[in-house]
């Protein structure tokens, strides 16, 4: 079990003001929107997607609202509101829970960097990072996901397309949003049940807010950061 992880954030200053690393990643985003729409069937039997399909059309106002929500710069699925529940139980917990830490398992992940993903998400987290441990208890309602297949070069090895351009709609190609996405919604394990090395590019939602008092506060240097930006520009020239 992993128990200790690193939270990159541009907002540091901003959690120790506030005492915590708020759980304010949604674990229902609009890529589960996605999956919802074009293959269902991944994650859900056929009496949950008859309810998701009848809840689709008594709720189209509010659905409306969430999409146009999303549009304003929302990621939080616009199907939030709708329970369901799912061939996983632990996507149970995942998604019902929905707030969580975003984390990783090192201070620069290997296998984030070489599946193109932490280039690419560089200027987003920043250089500054929280080390923080967490309890066995945490570990139990927490959950780590394989982020591999959602990797712009993995879509890009398998199909010859980047899933990440803002110009590939993705809802077109259920083939590919089964392969991509549907695979890493079922990797789903607790972390308390993972062991360093499962997963190539491991992505940890750590449960509840995280006190900035067991923190450790620190960043990377500045040439590694500039060495992922760097990295980032080639990846981009490649996709």
């Amino acid at each position: 079990m992993i128990k200790t992880f690193f939270h990159y954030s541009k907002d540091i200053d901003k959690i120790e003001k506030s005492g915590h690393i708020k759980d304010v990643s949604f674990a229902k985003t609009n890529t589960y929107d996605v999956v919802l729409e074009a293959c269902p069937e991944v994650i859900l039997d056929k009496e949950q997607i008859k309810k998701f399909k009848e809840y689709k059309k008594k709720n189209k106002n509010q659905i409306k609202k969430y999409e146009k929500e999303q549009k304003e710069g929302s990621y939080e699925a616009k199907y939030r509101d709708l329970k369901l529940k799912y061939k996983n139980p632990f996507l149970d917990e995942f998604f019902n829970q929905n707030k969580f830490v975003l984390a990783f398992d090192e201070k620069l992940p290997k296998g984030w960097i070489k599946w193109g993903m932490l280039p690419l998400l560089a200027n987003k987290i920043g250089r500054q990072f929280l080390k923080f441990g967490i309890t066995k208890e945490i570990a139990e309602k927490s959950f780590v996901l394989e982020q591999k297949y959602w990797s712009p070069l993995f879509s890009k090895k398998k199909f010859g397309i980047n899933s990440w351009s803002p110009n590939f709609k993705i809802w077109e190609h259920p083939k590919i949003v089964k392969e991509v996405f549907g695979k890493y919604y079922t990797s789903i394990k607790r972390v308390s049940e993972y062991a360093k090395g499962d997963f190539e590019v491991p992505e940890f939602w750590i449960y509840g807010k995280i006190p900035f008092k067991i923190c450790e506060k620190n960043q990377i240097s500045e040439k590694m950061f500039d060495n992922l930006l760097k990295e980032r520009e080639r990846l981009k020239k490649l996709l």
